[in-house]
């Protein structure tokens, strides 16, 4: 079994998910608790929920796309298979601006919801 593939399918399920997500918040004008935001935190006594979606909606979308971009690209190149430096490459490049939403969907928490 080829658990690069899995791992990149994973990727490609959590990219589906932020732009599924993102699409709602936006649309809906709602938060999902629990999803990006911690389930600590209680949506009746939120500050500024229009605030928070304004100022997250952009990475998220922007995670989404990179994440299912990145792992169409990651198992294209597994298929076709293309050096692991490139791959590890994208991979890096994922996690990297997974962690870069992280620290700012934390900050517009603080700012917006707490």
């Amino acid at each position: 079994m080829n658990w690069g593939i899995i791992f990149f399918l994973w990727f490609g399920v959590i990219g589906a998910v932020c732009l599924f997500s993102g699409y709602s918040m936006k649309t809906k004008r709602q938060i999902k608790i629990g999803w990006f935001i911690g389930r600590d935190v209680q949506a009746e006594k939120c500050r500024d929920i229009p605030g928070f979606i304004d100022a997250v909606y952009p990475k998220i979308m922007t995670l989404g796309t990179i994440a299912t971009v990145g792992a169409v690209l990651m198992i294209l190149l597994e298929v076709f298979e293309v050096t692991e430096l490139v791959q590890l490459v994208l991979m890096i490049i994922i996690l990297i601006y997974y962690g870069w939403f992280n620290h700012h969907v934390k900050k517009a928490t603080k700012q917006y919801l707490d």
